[in-house]
């Protein structure tokens, strides 16, 4: 009987207790702030409370850097991705397009689903490019032809570096690429005037 009045005293908090929390936890901010009409569960729900507005806080600090984050990749002149080991971009900014020659990001991700097959005018130079990485860990300025939306040919200088799993796997690999093409023309024609 003690048992039972004992349980049925604490239900009425707890329940209460249980819907300020799931309030809370749907997006309610204001549920801790309401009247709680059993005075000990007031220090819980501050120490409910204060936690929530800590995890707020670190939240809008992390929404700020992942804002700071976007608009250097998506406002960089040089082109940056993402890509996977099957050759597979995961992530690429609208620099990488425009010297690509594709009007967004979206539509080089979507339209190139063999970066090796579709992009190098050399195939071998991937494989090469990859086995460097695998290596080294990290490629600096290596050159190589691409091929265009439109099927003409530039010249990219290629940096990256691989990004590995907790199982030690290539995860990914991440970089940039910078369009050298003029460079390479005006060294083609500075060799051609000194023949």
């Amino acid at each position: 009987l003690s048992g039972g009045l004992f349980r049925q005293l604490l239900q009425k908090p707890f329940m209460q207790f249980i819907n300020l929390v799931n309030a809370y936890a749907s997006g309610d901010n204001e549920a801790f702030s309401r009247h709680v009409s059993y005075i000990e569960l007031q220090p819980l729900i501050a120490v409910l409370k204060q936690m929530g507005e800590t995890i707020s806080a670190q939240m809008r600090s992390l929404q700020q850097a992942e804002q700071k984050y976007r608009e250097i990749f998506d406002n960089a002149v040089v082109g940056i991705f993402q890509s996977t080991p099957d050759r597979r971009f995961i992530s690429a900014n609208l620099a990488l397009a425009r010297i690509l020659g594709y009007d967004s990001p979206d539509e080089l991700m979507h339209s190139i689903n063999d970066i090796q097959r579709q992009l190098y005018v050399d195939q071998a130079q991937r494989e090469e490019f990859i086995t460097l990485l695998e290596h080294e860990k990290r490629v600096a300025t290596f050159e190589t032809r691409y091929y265009r939306k439109d099927g003409s040919v530039i010249w990219g200088s290629l940096n990256a570096r691989p990004v590995y799993d907790e199982d030690g796997n290539v995860h990914r690999y991440e970089g940039f690429v910078q369009d050298i093409t003029a460079r390479k023309q005006a060294e083609e024609e500075l060799a051609h005037y000194r023949e």
